[in-house]
């Protein structure tokens, strides 16, 4: 989860809402930081979790990995070789 891009309530519930009777589990990871983005606060991202359950959708708070080497769940970053 991204501060300020992707974890506002407004987002929780628009997410909730498109899920709505539907069979989904939703895994909460923060953001590796990289470039101008940071990850959400671990309060920030229980928050999200706490709205989307009390809305019917099951949701979990995982531990991120990969930060070390700017990598996680689908974010990779790359850093050039070239000069």
């Amino acid at each position: 989860m991204i501060d300020g891009v992707n974890d506002r309530q407004s987002d929780a519930i628009a997410l909730a809402e498109i899920m709505k009777n539907e069979f989904y589990f939703v895994n909460l990871i923060s953001y590796n930081p990289t470039g101008i983005f940071k990850p959400s606060s671990g309060m920030k991202i229980k928050r999200f979790k706490e709205l989307l359950i009390a809305r019917g959708v099951e949701a979990a708070q995982r531990y991120r990995f990969g930060d070390n080497i700017e990598a996680a769940c689908g974010q990779l970053a790359g850093k050039s070789k070239i000069k």
